[in-house]
């Protein structure tokens, strides 16, 4: 009876386990988010705004902020947010779109799942639950709403399609990640290269890499300074671009930035590997057993090279990888990961679980800021008297 009592539950956690867990996790950090908004603890830096331009949008003023005169399309470009504006009709209510967000991430997650469960369903479930409780998940997840988090989802489903070699899938994947925000052509960039290189796919390679350059281009030399009141003030389209602004200190405009950082390698790689962002790879990379993602290096090489242009930043948040910039690297970690226990037999896959639980609930350990990590500060989540009295 016993054997058929585990016999059952093993059935049950293969086939509804990933439901599960991402049902929990949902309902975890939507719960921590929900109480830092009851105790005023929210950050508003892109909230406020976004918010405002949502409710402006109804009320006759397309995606405008006042909070910076100008529409929240500008900048950065993310007309994703078009589909969000009809939630206020849902529930008016800020916490909708982090419930959104929150889902998003749990959503990626699944689809990450099922990379590994046509081979392993057994070892899947554990690999899932290894995403669910990243720490650097975490401390995004909690932080603030953001343009790019938006994007992981829709970056798992590309990825996803990638390996099942279901090429409209990945283009559709990636696609609803350009809408996001524009950096993401990078990646799509490097998804085209990886089709043409390992692949051999040249039709779809060289659409990806086609839609990458041709959005970046559109975005920064022509959308940005029809839709941003500084293009009156400057001196070239390139300039409205406040991507570049990250890159002050290598120069102004994308052939000035590209044009020294070519010129001085061993200074960029100097500043791309100080002890800073050395730190900061760390702190991203332990939690994934370090080296996992890059024993499968033609799906980790996707995301290098934006990563090695952050770590080049001279914005200090940015060449950290604090904050909410560690977003865009979790999705590829993971799938790098997926990818190889796909590929190997059943006793290995199995060890390079264990290794990823092990080195995963280790830093949960350590560096969450979900309950029961040492980094969960109790007493923002504690709602008192005067909070509900603010409140009415």
């Amino acid at each position: 009876m016993q054997s058929l009592g585990q016999a059952k539950w093993v059935r049950w956690w293969q086939r509804w386990g990933a439901y599960g867990m991402a049902v929990v996790f949902t309902a975890v950090i939507f719960t921590l988010i929900s109480r830092q908004y009851a105790t005023f603890d929210t950050r508003s830096s892109d909230l406020d705004r976004f918010l405002q331009a949502f409710w402006n949008t109804v009320n006759g003023r397309f995606m405008y902020s006042t909070i910076e005169e100008r529409t929240v399309l500008s900048g950065h470009f993310s007309p994703i947010f078009l589909l969000l504006v009809p939630l206020q009709f849902i529930w008016n209510d800020p916490r909708v779109y982090s419930l959104v967000q929150t889902i998003g991430f749990a959503v990626a997650g699944l689809f990450l799942y099922k990379i590994v469960t046509k081979k392993h369903a057994a070892i899947a479930p554990w690999f899932l639950l290894a995403f669910y409780l990243n720490p650097v998940l975490h401390t995004v997840a909690l932080l603030e709403l953001r343009r790019i988090t938006f994007a992981v989802p829709f970056l798992a489903i590309g990825l996803y399609g990638l390996a099942e070699k279901r090429r409209w899938v990945t283009a559709v994947g990636f696609f609803l990640a350009l809408l996001c925000k524009e950096n993401v052509a990078l990646i799509v960039v490097m998804v085209g290269i990886y089709l043409i290189a390992i692949e051999r796919d040249w039709r779809w390679g060289s659409a990806f890499v086609a839609l990458g350059i041709a959005w970046a281009g559109m975005v920064i030399f022509v959308i940005n300074p029809l839709v941003d009141p500084r293009a009156v003030k400057v001196e070239s389209a390139g300039q409205v671009y406040r991507g570049f602004n990250y890159f002050a200190t290598w120069g102004t405009t994308l052939p000035e930035i590209l044009g020294n950082i070519l010129r001085q390698p061993f200074i960029a790689f100097q500043r791309a590997f100080d002890a800073e962002s050395l730190q900061a790879l760390w702190r991203v990379f332990l939690p994934v057993g370090i080296i996992l993602p890059f024993l499968a290096p033609t799906w980790i090489a996707l995301i290098l090279p934006l990563l090695f242009l952050m770590l080049l930043s001279s914005n200090p948040t940015m060449h950290s990888l604090d904050s909410w910039y560690p977003t865009s690297l979790i999705p590829f970690m993971f799938a790098a990961i997926a990818v190889w226990l796909r590929d190997r037999d059943k006793k290995v896959a199995w060890a390079g679980t264990a290794v990823l639980l092990l080195f995963t609930l280790f830093t949960f350990r350590q560096e969450s800021p979900l309950p029961l990590g040492k980094k969960f500060i109790p007493i923002r989540y504690e709602i008192i008297e005067h909070h509900k009295l603010a409140a009415e």
